[in-house]
């Protein structure tokens, strides 16, 4: 096991970043020479080894790929085998942006599931807020549990979008704060549902944890 260092970590992440963006550029410009020629370069090859071949875009994306998936490879496995040290470094609120920026799943432990809750319905308010998920019938559950006079002033939902905005921002408001309170109550908890979740992603074998683990690792502190 290579020992930990984030300088080490970042220069990994750097390349996959790096080679990554040049297979994008390369997908949307097959005509541009100078991204044939970085390619050649992080490769250590000449130049302008592309240069003249048959299908040069082709065998480009290809080499690319191997390189990629190659330093991705090894990206993977250092973070894996370096995990706790990595852990060792985080504080309460990158505990936290790693527990918000994963898929998380219930663990039949009540204070995490608890918290795992609300950090779905969070995201679903802001799915809602940005106008994607089902509107309506986030409107639907929410006004079949109101009191008769707002069931009746929704009937003119289809035809008033001003009232329809308003309820929703109302909905959306209130439902955020609850699971922002949940969030916060269990602030104490965070490492230890970093913890929870690691666990799982080992019975999973689930590589998103580790990778997005480290990309946190490495993140500026604002």
């Amino acid at each position: 096991m290579v020992k930990y260092d984030v300088g080490t970590l970042r220069k990994k992440y750097g390349v996959v970043e790096d080679i990554s963006g040049t297979l994008e550029t390369l997908a949307k410009d097959s005509t541009n020479p100078n991204t044939f020629m970085q390619l050649a370069e992080t490769l250590g090859r000449p130049q302008n080894f592309y240069h003249g071949l048959t299908n040069p875009t082709l065998t480009a994306r290809q080499d690319g790929e191997v390189y990629r998936k190659t330093k991705l490879s090894d990206l993977e496995a250092y973070v894996t085998s370096n995990t706790d040290q990595i852990l060792e470094t985080f504080d309460d609120k990158k505990s936290l942006d790693l527990l918000l920026s994963l898929n998380l799943e219930k663990a039949g432990i009540p204070e995490y599931d608890e918290f795992v809750a609300a950090v779905q319905k969070q995201k679903e308010i802001m799915q809602l807020a940005e106008g994607q998920g089902d509107i309506e019938t986030y409107l639907a559950k929410n006004l079949s549990s109101e009191e008769d006079w707002r069931q009746t002033a929704a009937s003119i939902l289809n035809v008033n979008e001003s009232y329809k905005t308003a309820l929703l921002q109302g909905y959306l408001a209130r439902d955020s704060k609850k699971s922002s309170d949940v969030i916060k109550k269990y602030s104490p908890n965070f490492k230890e549902f970093v913890e929870i979740t690691k666990r799982k992603a080992e019975e999973k074998g689930d590589k998103n944890f580790y990778l997005t683990m480290g990309k946190i690792a490495i993140a500026k502190k604002k």
